[in-house]
């Protein structure tokens, strides 16, 4: 009997201790989902989890969406490139050198010329001679003037045909002493100009040395280049637009023109021109190493061009992003605008739900003009681009957990 009854005794500890487990392992799931559910709300019969975005993506400051903008590269105002002359001899002397800054009509480098110094000779031997038979012919119509004067009616005659003949012969001297003239001069104006000058202001960015003090070839379809100089008073940007954008683009409308590494570095700028005809050079932009997007060569592309309002940072033969400023808006880069939707009016106050901490939390702005068109108002007190917002739905409460950033997959 003893025995019997110890059996029941331990089976019901047994069972009061499975039952106790099991209603503790209850009670922790029961916690677990509580907790799990904190974050998830019901909408439309289905659960989701609540997404704070940070206001910068909201605003059109996060990373650049290449598709959205322009691209182009930054020229300078203008290039002189001179190539050697063999006509006029070989560069024997240079007075500048990579790096120098020269001004128009500045003396750059010359030639010499031995060749060309013996055509000028030859032909200011040429025009002597000529001068020297023209005083020759002047010289035997004057003695025969005198003859005739003194001889007899029947000598006169033959020396009037003498006379009448060498002033014949004046006249052609006289043409060949014009010619003569006028071979000196062209001779003169090839070889005497062996001094070549800058045609623009700016800055010497290339020399090739290796052509000083030898016969050069030229080649007529791509000469080498000896210098180049770049004015660079003034920096222009160059892009190109497909036929679908074109339109988009107007003359005097401002631009943003963006470092493509670094978006935060910003210059400001206008459209100078937009090309009426389609850019045949357009491919020679979109083949370059630092050309990242893809475009359709189908296309076809037309020019336009950017005029910076100071070009400080920038590089000559940098790619760049331009940015439309939207017309009519005459605010700062830096002015914070939020899609109007956002904004709630609560107790006259205009608020916005933000969740920094990672729960919700009513925060009171304020606000300054509103754009119809866009559906955005500007944000002037109350909030940075760095805050986390949330979409300000029925069903969120002050101090509900909020998730940051979205779950990846």
């Amino acid at each position: 009997m003893e025995n019997q009854q110890q059996k029941k005794k331990k089976k019901k500890i047994i069972l009061i201790i499975l039952c106790v487990v099991l209603v503790l392992v209850a009670l922790f799931a029961a916690i677990f989902i509580a907790i799990h559910q904190k974050n998830k709300v019901t909408v439309d019969g289905e659960e989701g989890t609540v997404i704070a975005m940070q206001v910068k993506e909201l605003s059109g400051e996060g990373e650049v969406d290449s598709g959205n903008y322009f691209t182009g590269v930054i020229e300078p105002k203008a290039t002189s490139k001179y190539n050697i002359d063999s006509s006029k001899g070989t560069v024997n002397k240079c007075y500048v050198k990579v790096g120098d800054t020269v001004k128009k009509d500045q003396k750059l480098y010359s030639y010499s010329n031995p060749e060309g110094d013996l055509e000028v000779r030859e032909a200011e031997l040429e025009l002597e001679m000529q001068k020297s038979t023209t005083s020759q012919q002047q010289a035997t119509i004057n003695k025969l003037t005198k003859q005739i004067k003194d001889a007899n009616e029947e000598e006169q005659d033959a020396l009037k045909q003498e006379k009448a003949q060498a002033e014949l012969e004046l006249k052609q001297a006289s043409f060949g002493v014009e010619k003569a003239e006028a071979a000196l001069k062209a001779v003169q104006s090839k070889n005497n100009n062996n001094v070549v000058y800058s045609t623009v202001s700016g800055v010497v960015k290339q020399l090739d040395q290796s052509q000083m003090n030898k016969t050069v070839i030229t080649e007529e379809t791509n000469p080498a280049i000896f210098m180049e100089i770049v004015d660079m008073s003034t920096y222009y940007i160059k892009g190109s637009v497909d036929e679908f954008r074109r339109d988009e683009l107007k003359k005097d409308q401002k631009v943003t023109v963006i470092n493509r590494q670094d978006e935060s570095e910003t210059w400001e700028g206008k459209i100078s021109e937009v090309g009426e005809l389609p850019d045949g050079a357009s491919e020679e932009n979109t083949t370059s190493d630092e050309m990242e997007m893809e475009e359709n060569p189908n296309l076809t592309k037309y020019p336009f061009t950017v005029e910076l309002s100071a070009a400080k940072g920038l590089n000559i033969g940098r790619h760049v992003f331009i940015s439309l400023d939207v017309e009519g808006n005459d605010a700062t880069s830096d002015t914070l605008s939020l899609p109007s939707d956002f904004l709630v009016e609560k107790d006259g106050k205009t608020i916005v739900w933000t969740a920094n901490d990672g729960t919700a939390k009513a925060t009171e702005v304020k606000t300054g003009e509103k754009n119809e068109e866009l559906m955005t108002v500007e944000i002037t007190e109350g909030l940075t681009t760095d805050d986390y917002i949330i979409y300000p739905d029925s069903f969120v409460k002050e101090g509900m957990e909020v998730q940051k950033d979205a779950p990846t997959e």
